[in-house]
């Protein structure tokens, strides 16, 4: 008895996992990036910081959104 109502609730759960992971599939994860500096400054260090994650699979307009924020060296900014 106990082994037959764990299958009805298995299967009457299954359907709603399955659509939580279909919703969530959507998502595209977001990156802040701040620093102090100016953008033209840090060109080369964010164009490395982008290889880098391509080469995890992570390619920023695809599957990962990046937002780039400087300062210009102005402390009051960050």
């Amino acid at each position: 008895m106990n082994k037959k109502l764990f299958w009805i609730v298995a299967l009457l759960l299954l359907p709603i996992g399955t659509f939580a992971e279909a919703q969530q599939a959507g998502k595209i994860p977001h990156i802040g990036f701040l620093d102090s500096s100016t953008a033209s400054g840090m060109a080369v260090l964010v164009e490395t910081f982008r290889q880098e994650l391509s080469k995890l699979g992570w390619i920023e307009g695809k599957n990962i959104t990046i937002e780039y924020r400087f300062a210009d060296q102005k402390f009051e900014r960050a």
